[in-house]
């Protein structure tokens, strides 16, 4: 059997939903639930949950349009939120939403302004049912911050110089701006010498056009952000020059002098400079490698420079380009190679008594470029063939220097100071015989220390001893000298600043050292032309990293 439900009861059903008053609006927080219908049916309270917290003032929001969030209530159809500022009431509601189908909402903008305070809270509805207004949040807006200024300038007077006239100013955007006003004024500064004050700008960069900006003119920029009737504090002001009248310089590279296997000559041409000072050099590099910048000379008028390199690799190609810079900018000219030559050997000799009487024209003849003559050993001996040796040597243009030979007999065990005065003796004695040939023309006198008395004397001893004597030659002729010793003295006795010094090292059998050196001798057992040689007939050999312009350069005083 159905169930007969009267017309007019029907009647009346409709026109309840119908004319049925919504609720008040409600913006105290009230609690509990609110019957509604004819039903009775109720509906739980909402849960606001953010921004905001439960109590005033709440806090600061980075946005003027903040998205409000809540909790759902089960059986709820939509939603109605209310936002009123302080003072808070239903009087200073600025905002309602209603029918709102989700958990969230966003607050358009324009209702929100800056350091504002407010609060907001919501019900939830179910056909004619609504809840209780959920809990209250309270937040706050940011204060309408000055934007800053970013680029061109610096926060000092002249500030930055420019190299156009028309450059882009930019800065960063303060919440809640919707344009910006900026000025320029030129120097002396202020509202009176305003060039340049656009209104009305959208983004957070604007170019100035032509005409307004001149070449070596000082001037300082700010701006104000607006947002509705509001306006922003002044930005940081930043300061800037107009770039200088003239040009960028001209430069040519002309090409290579002289290379050798380590070293080169870089030539170039400044044409013109622009109308200023120029600073001129060249950049250089091999492959694909970021370019090494050679030191720079100051040119105040056209011309010829260059420079000279040193410490290549031997038989390596580069490339170059000769470098020229004004205030207006960096130039460089076309880029060219060049390429060391294959690593550059010269072919020596040392002796001393046990070579006998040699005829130093048959050694040049040779090609034997440079001699290293013993002089002395210890502190009581001369070699008694040094004069004629190096006397000859230098009349038949060979290189030739001294070397003395560190006496033995000194241990680990020794003082200190007896080391020092051994030292010293050695070095005096040495300056006696060979001191006349520590001067120019000659090269660089030099100490021998053999193996057997460095393990004799342990490192401590011995570097004290090294660091005496070379200090005691140089204070006394104002030439440095370098160390004679085999590479296994070198690696295991000498410290680092005597090693530093061993620039002549013994290493028998055709391998090079592992250590660094610029003359190897690489045998006891060769034969010379003009050289006697020992009662076997042998003769030490010896060899020159370099030509005969770096032996010059680095080795004969």
């Amino acid at each position: 059997m159905k169930l007969q439900i009267p017309w007019i009861v029907s009647l009346i059903l409709v026109a309840w939903f119908f004319v049925a008053p919504a609720p008040a609006v409600i913006v105290r927080g009230d609690t509990g639930t609110v019957p509604g219908g004819i039903f009775g049916l109720a509906l739980s309270r909402p849960t606001a949950l953010a921004p905001g917290t439960g109590t005033e003032p709440g806090p600061e929001l980075g946005t003027l349009s903040p998205a409000l969030t809540w909790k759902a209530v089960t059986g709820a159809e939509d939603y109605t939120v209310f936002v009123s500022k302080y003072p808070y009431g239903s009087a200073n509601i600025i905002w309602s939403k209603g029918s709102i189908y989700g958990t969230s909402v966003t607050i358009p903008q324009g209702v929100l302004v800056h350091s504002g305070k407010y609060r907001w809270n919501l019900q939830a509805r179910s056909g004619t049912t609504w809840s209780s207004v959920s809990n209250t949040l309270y937040f706050q807006t940011l204060p309408f911050r000055a934007p800053v200024a970013l680029s061109p300038g610096s926060a000092s007077s002249p500030g930055t110089r420019l190299t156009t006239l028309t450059p882009t100013l930019t800065w960063t955007a303060p919440v809640g701006a919707e344009n910006y006003s900026v000025a320029i004024s030129r120097y002396p500064y202020g509202s009176a010498n305003i060039v340049w004050n656009p209104q009305g700008i959208t983004g957070t960069s604007i170019t100035v056009p032509a005409g307004i900006l001149s070449s070596g003119t000082k001037y300082r920029w700010n701006l104000q952000a607006r947002a509705g009737t509001r306006w922003s504090p002044v930005s940081s002001t930043l300061y800037f020059q107009g770039p200088l009248a003239g040009s960028l310089p001209q430069v040519t590279t002309k090409g290579t002098g002289s290379v050798a296997s380590t070293t080169a000559r870089l030539e170039g041409t400044l044409v013109s400079t622009g109308g200023f000072p120029c600073t001129v050099g060249f950049e250089y590099w091999t492959g694909s490698a970021s370019p090494t910048a050679t030191a720079r000379v100051t040119m105040s008028a056209p011309g010829s420079f260059g420079v000279d390199l040193k410490g290549l690799p031997p038989a390596t190609t580069y490339q170059f380009r000769a470098v020229a810079e004004n205030p207006k900018g960096k130039v460089t000219g076309t880029t060219l190679p060049f390429t060391t030559a294959p690593q550059a050997y010269l072919e020596g000799i040392d002796v001393s008594v046990y070579q006998r009487s040699i005829d130093w024209a048959k050694v040049a003849a040779a090609g034997k470029s440079f001699a290293l003559i013993r002089s002395s050993y210890g502190d009581v001996k001369t070699d008694s063939t040094f004069l004629a040796n190096i006397r000859g040597a230098s009349a038949a243009g060979v290189r030739a220097g001294p070397y003395h030979c560190k006496g033995f007999g000194l241990t680990s065990s020794t003082s200190d100071a007896a080391v020092i005065a051994d030292a010293k003796s050695e070095a005096a004695y040495f300056l006696a015989v060979a001191g006349d040939c520590i001067r120019d023309g000659y090269l660089r006198p030099v100490l021998d220390v053999e193996q057997e008395d460095a393990r004799a004397m342990g490192s401590a001893k011995l570097n004290l001893w090294v660091t005496t004597w070379i200090s005691e030659v140089r204070a006394k002729t104002g030439v440095e000298p370098f160390i004679y010793t085999s590479q296994s003295v070198a690696q295991s006795f000498l410290n680092a600043e005597n090693r530093a010094s061993a620039r002549w090292i013994a290493r028998w059998g055709g391998t090079e050292p592992s250590v660094g050196w610029d003359f190897w001798q690489y045998s006891s057992t060769g034969t010379v032309s003009g050289v006697q040689g020992t009662s076997a007939g042998y003769v030490d050999l010896d060899r020159f990293r370099g030509d005969m312009a770096r032996l010059d350069a680095e080795y004969v005083i």
